[in-house]
């Protein structure tokens, strides 16, 4: 909300540099002694809701009342360890059993048929479209005449075509090819057993572009093939009967950035808790904490309501091509029937949540379809909507900026100053400003609850008049050395709606207009 009350400072903080760079001009070649009061008004400006508050919290209703909007995550599990490929090594052998001293140009010499399993945590793939990945191929030959492998993996295709690889490899020789997977699509049906397994076949012959070579008994090879890195865009088959808990997760929550301290009095809020199902298995959720924090004066408030001792059921999502439709639960949360009115009324920074997540509660109902894509999640999301109806006291909003007089020289014969800001309040709440200016650990209090009145209200306190006020910021020769050495200006606004017992709505329109008014007293000496 950096914005906000940067909307202040960009205010004052440049306006008292113009004040000080008006006062530091004089004729070269004047050389009489005196003392110049300088006196221009230097702003008009009309601050509103929208200068204070972003825009992307802001929302309004058909009557123009202001409505305080939030929308974030507040959990999420990635559940990209449910269709991971372990790196997996697989290491196959052959030595010549007989002898054959005159095998001829592209003799089969062997033909092995195996599978790769996947070690895949209880997992039961039948199909992976793959991401990223190698799956790297060493041969160590001990044949001293090269040899023709053929190794191929055909439920493993790119674009309908078997990854095959075909090298040969000279005598007594070691050969390390990796293979770029990405974009293959694997077919893990085909094997000993209807899920994680992968065929493979070798094929192994004399050079079929060489001569009659000697093969002698105990000579052949090691095979070793490794998944390295393989990492699925999508997968298929049956995820099991496991729970993934997180938490407590602790989250930011920047709604209330601005508010330094007070309190405040809501007539009505309206959240929306929703839980996002993007992975193709039911999902039993149970949220055992929600609370929300205010790290800066401890509160600590927890969510009393019926979701945290109800299980959610959430439907599988479903996809088309790749894109996931998502299954969801929506919980609406409002001041009559949850505590969730004090909880944001205790203007917390973070919302911590707790939660386990039951996959497939009711067993293989997908008969081995459940699926998940790469960037698969269940999530939860907040959406808050609050009308600014409300009763504050001492609500004070804080920031701070950098600030600069610059190194002119002359601005050190500035002997003292007045500010004059003349207010039109708009709004229905009185306020007090103060102003102090900053270098390193030293605050300077420039202005100190510099008050100014509520505007007149009727009946149903909606403004009917705007109240005018004056407020005077003095510098002596001190505060401007203060002022001209400060590095950042940090100003405070409180605001209460002192006389008030109804709840004050504020609307779009509502505005304070201000009109800042200088008096320098700057002395001239040649």
């Amino acid at each position: 909300m950096q914005k906000s009350m940067n909307r202040f400072i960009g205010v004052l903080a440049p306006l008292l540099l113009a004040v000080l760079m008006m006062a530091s001009c004089k004729k070269e070649n004047d050389r009489t002694n005196w003392n110049v009061d300088v006196l221009a008004p230097l702003l008009y400006t009309s601050l509103t809701l929208e200068n204070i508050i972003p825009d992307s919290l802001l929302s309004y209703d058909e009557n123009e009342l202001v409505y305080l909007s939030y929308s974030d995550t507040i959990l999420r599990f990635n559940l990209d360890t449910l269709i991971q490929i372990p790196d997996t090594a697989i290491v196959e052998s052959f030595s010549m059993p007989i002898g054959l001293p005159n095998a001829p140009p592209g003799a089969q010499i062997t033909n092995i048929q195996d599978e790769i399993m996947l070690n895949a945590n209880n997992v039961e793939l039948r199909k992976a479209v793959i991401r990223e990945g190698i799956i790297q191929v060493k041969v160590t030959s001990t044949f001293e005449a090269p040899i023709l492998c053929t190794y191929s993996i055909p439920s493993a295709k790119l674009n309908g075509t078997p990854l095959e690889i075909e090298v040969v490899i000279p005598g007594s020789s070691e050969f390390l090819l990796p293979v770029d997977v990405s974009n293959y699509e694997i077919d893990l049906t085909t094997g000993s057993q209807p899920f994680n397994r992968i065929p493979t076949v070798l094929t192994v012959r004399t050079d079929p572009n060489g001569g009659n070579v000697a093969l002698s008994i105990g000579q052949g090879f090691e095979l070793e093939t490794s998944f390295i890195g393989v990492i699925p865009r999508f997968a298929e088959g049956y995820f099991g009967q496991q729970t993934s808990s997180s938490g407590p997760e602790v989250e930011q929550f920047n709604a209330f950035n601005i508010i330094e301290s007070g309190s405040i009095d809501l007539e009505q809020v309206y959240v929306n808790l929703e839980i996002r199902n993007g992975v193709g298995v039911d999902i039993r959720a149970n949220i055992h904490e929600f609370n929300a924090i205010n790290s800066q004066t401890g509160a600590n408030i927890g969510l009393n309501h019926s979701i945290l001792q109800t299980p959610v059921n959430l439907n599988r999502a479903t996809y088309s091509g790749s894109q996931i439709n998502y299954s969801s639960y929506t919980v609406e949360l409002d001041h009559t029937n949850s505590d969730i009115k004090q909880m944001l009324e205790s203007f917390p920074n973070a919302i911590s949540v707790a939660a386990d997540l039951e996959l497939n509660p009711l067993g293989n109902v997908s008969n081995h379809h459940d699926f998940a894509f790469d960037n698969s999640t269940i999530e939860g999301l907040i959406d808050v909507n609050i009308p600014l109806c409300l009763i504050a006291e001492e609500l004070q909003l804080a920031d701070t900026s950098d600030f600069s007089v610059g190194e002119d020289d002359a601005l050190q014969n500035v002997n003292s100053g007045k500010l004059t800001l003349q207010l039109t309040n708009g709004f229905p709440l009185e306020g007090w400003l103060g102003l102090i200016a900053i270098n390193g650990d030293e605050g300077t209090v420039l202005l100190n609850d510099g008050h100014f009145p509520a505007a007149i209200t009727n009946a149903e306190n909606v403004v009917i008049a705007p109240v005018s006020q004056q407020i005077n910021i003095t510098l002596d020769a001190g505060q401007m050395e203060k002022l001209r050495n400060a590095t950042q200006l940090s100003i405070r606004a409180r605001f209460s709606t002192t006389g008030l017992t109804q709840h004050v709505k504020l609307y779009r329109h509502y505005k304070l207009d201000a009109k800042l008014i200088a008096d320098f007293n700057y002395h001239v000496n040649n």
